[in-house]
């Protein structure tokens, strides 16, 4: 997908490429998935698998790199970026000025906020705007009213609306009491990093034994090198997993099955889990509704409180955002093959401006 916006007789492409976003006017990248050419500028906005490549070098926050280098155990070479201190970065058409704001999303996400010749562009990555435990508070402050807002759009319908997460660490910590009263051993499925974490300091409230995966284990050592205090969790050893709450990514469930001698009673913590057909689908006893991904609501409040002249969706229910929005009048499009957007940013001073497909 390609497409344009304009502002102040500027153009500036916008294209979905190699999994990600890709700016070529300014020689920058977005999230890409895959390796890009080595002349341009790359942003990882956060340490998740589906947002990073092994790239050679790339922009990204401190901890981010930190946690890129403990799970990718490779050779790169990270610029990184403190939040709020902007740098003057170099293309092929000139200069831009590149700020890193707080996502909210894990510990280091950030969204990337471009001042080009063009206009001002916010990219927001994964972003949650409800304060976290796990993550430095999202903000977007400086971006508001910007140009165009790229968001990610995981949740974008209504249903997705999440129930307050102190009752979901209840619901959790009732599954693992019951399931350790009847001799057998709950198994927390969660992504590695941030959701683990969530749900460690969660669970700890209820004095439940908790137990972690070796790479769990290892992300917090970071966590706790970058100033977030975590209970102490034992690392994994099916010798001694009788009487304890584990907590895994999916990817090692079936390897730790296989380990086990107890029975073991799987449970996934996932913003999916509000569909209760979640569960039968990925073959678990319970789903809990956790996220670290803003839910719909939260959505509309980064739109509303933003307030840009144009909305790229991303990813999720992108399309379906887009629409909710664009009845609600505001200028919304969506960033997917095949569409081609002109964006003439500059015809309109208000929230609604000009957008062709």
């Amino acid at each position: 997908m390609s497409g344009a916006f304009t502002s102040k007789q500027q153009t500036l492409k916008l294209e979905a490429k190699f999994g990600g976003v890709c700016l070529p006017g300014l020689s920058l990248w977005l999230d890409p998935q895959r390796q890009v050419p080595e002349d341009g500028h790359v942003f990882v906005s956060h340490a998740h698998s589906d947002h990073v490549a092994r790239h050679k070098k790339f922009i990204a926050t401190t901890a981010t790199a930190l946690f890129l280098k403990s799970r990718l155990r490779t050779t790169f070479v990270p610029e990184q970026f403190d939040f709020f201190r902007s740098r003057i970065l170099e293309s092929r058409t000139g200069s831009f000025r590149l700020t890193l704001l707080p996502a909210g999303h894990v510990l280091g996400s950030a969204m990337a906020l471009l001042d080009t010749d063009a206009g001002r562009l916010l990219y927001t990555g994964d972003f949650k705007l409800k304060p976290c435990p796990i993550a430095e508070n999202c903000d977007f402050s400086p971006a508001k009213h910007c140009d165009v807002l790229v968001m990610e759009t995981t949740y974008g319908l209504p249903q997705y609306v999440f129930p307050p997460e102190d009752e979901v660490h209840a619901q959790i910590a009732s599954f693992c009491k019951e399931t350790l009263a009847a001799k057998a051993t709950p198994v927390l499925l969660a992504s590695s990093l941030g959701k683990s974490q969530k749900l460690i300091l969660g669970l700890a409230k209820f004095g439940l034994p908790i137990m972690v995966h070796n790479t769990i284990h290892a992300l917090n050592v970071i966590y706790q090198q970058m100033g977030f205090a975590l209970p102490h969790c034992e690392v994994f050893h099916p010798d001694r997993l009788r009487g304890k709450v584990l907590i895994c990514p999916p990817s090692a469930a079936r390897r730790i099955a296989a380990q086990c001698p107890t029975e073991l009673r799987l449970a996934v913590a996932s913003g999916w889990a509000l569909d209760p057909r979640c569960r039968f689908r990925l073959g678990v006893h319970a789903g809990f509704p956790l996220s670290n991904h803003a839910d719909y609501s939260e959505l509309v409040r980064l739109v509303e409180c933003i307030e840009p002249r144009l909305i790229v969706t991303l990813h999720g229910f992108a399309s379906e955002f887009a629409s909710t929005l664009r009845a609600a009048g505001w200028n919304a499009q969506t960033l997917s093959v095949p569409e081609q957007l002109d964006l003439p940013l500059r015809l309109s001073s208000n929230r609604l401006c000009s957008a062709t497909i």
